[in-house]
């Protein structure tokens, strides 16, 4: 009988360990990469104005490093980066600064990104593959131009409303 207790808490632990260890690995997914989407702007007075993201991320353990900016060209580098289980929060060192808390879920990074005087929504996903540099930057070309496109509309329709007071 003490022979089957003692085998069956060896199985016992060695479940406990392996279950462990892959909850473990799955909590800490590498976000390292590229990442391009929407940002979409609140000022404080209400005004809401969408554009583009592309966030550069270098994970190293539960530290990262990289930048954020509209374009791959136009980059900002960020602080403070820590990773969290499935979860990426940085500081922006601009414009009074504004601190991210992106989460990755269904395969996109997105979140809250929140400083003095603005509030945003983040809604990245990653970028095409391993694509070469210059089909990259082509697909973040389109991406902008499609939200140039959406917020010349936008504008359109304000100016016309107003010639029409």
């Amino acid at each position: 009988m003490p022979a089957i207790r003692t085998l069956l808490f060896c199985f016992f632990a060695l479940t406990t360990h392996v279950f462990a260890q892959s909850t473990s690995q799955q909590q800490h997914s590498d976000i390292s990469g590229t990442w391009f989407g929407e940002l979409t702007l609140t000022n404080p007075d209400g005004k809401v104005s969408h554009d583009t993201a592309v966030l550069i991320v270098k994970q190293d353990g539960s530290s990262a490093t990289g930048s954020i900016g509209r374009t791959v060209d136009q980059q900002t580098p960020f602080a403070d980066g820590r990773v969290d289980d499935k979860s990426i929060r940085f500081h922006l060192d601009v414009g009074g600064g504004m601190d991210f808390s992106l989460h990755l879920d269904t395969g996109h990074l997105q979140g809250p990104a929140t400083g003095k005087s603005m509030k945003a929504e983040v809604n990245l996903r990653p970028a095409p593959g391993l694509l070469p540099h210059q089909k990259l930057i082509e697909e973040i070309t389109e991406a902008e131009k499609r939200y140039r496109i959406g917020a010349r509309r936008e504008y359109s329709c304000e100016e016309s409303w107003w010639k029409t007071r």
